[in-house]
């Protein structure tokens, strides 16, 4: 029996929501994202459906991978992840703006490329590399594919480019 916790940690009329669910079975924390479809273009949706299954194949120590199938709710046109839950979940703002010391910064950009290696062999081009999709699970650096359903979805807008153009290669910002 899974029982989700009564917090919410993040929640958008028409993007969607993260929760928190606990797992009595497996003793952890699974974090659940929520993102609503229902107002992307039809050629969006199947463009989203694509890269759940592109998401789905990878899985790599320092990425935040899915913990089990993604559902894609056609009634409700939603789909949910499941993933780990990061350890700094509550805090995971306050996170971001930590200040680390020179060899943990190294060490997490070590993992950090790692991740995003990996991607890139499974042929992914991860469009929106920035420090809030950077979490920490077990002390490892965990890169997060999804983020917010509002980045996911921002994903999705467009093909050639999406994300902060203050983290963005030159080659993106220089092509458009």
């Amino acid at each position: 029996m899974l029982k989700v916790l009564p917090d919410v940690l993040y929640s958008q009329e028409e993007d969607g929501e993260i929760a928190i669910e606990w797992s009595p079975f497996k003793e952890q924390l699974t974090m659940l994202t929520f993102i609503d479809l229902n107002h992307l273009y039809p050629q969006m949706k199947q463009f989203a459906t694509d890269l759940v299954a592109q998401m789905q194949s990878t899985s790599h120590p320092n990425l935040l991978n899915l913990t089990e199938t993604v559902y894609i709710i056609d009634q409700i046109q939603t789909i949910v992840f499941k993933t780990e839950s990061p350890d700094h979940i509550s805090g995971w703002k306050q996170f971001c703006k930590s200040e680390f010391g020179t060899k943990t910064l190294l060490s997490q950009f070590r993992q950090l490329t790692s991740a995003i290696a990996h991607l890139n062999s499974c042929g992914i081009i991860h469009r929106d590399v920035h420090p809030t999709r950077l979490h920490i699970a077990n002390g490892i650096l965990k890169f997060n594919m999804i983020g917010l359903p509002y980045n996911f979805k921002k994903l999705l807008k467009r093909q050639n480019f999406s994300g902060h153009v203050n983290y963005s290669a030159p080659e993106f910002i220089t092509d458009q």
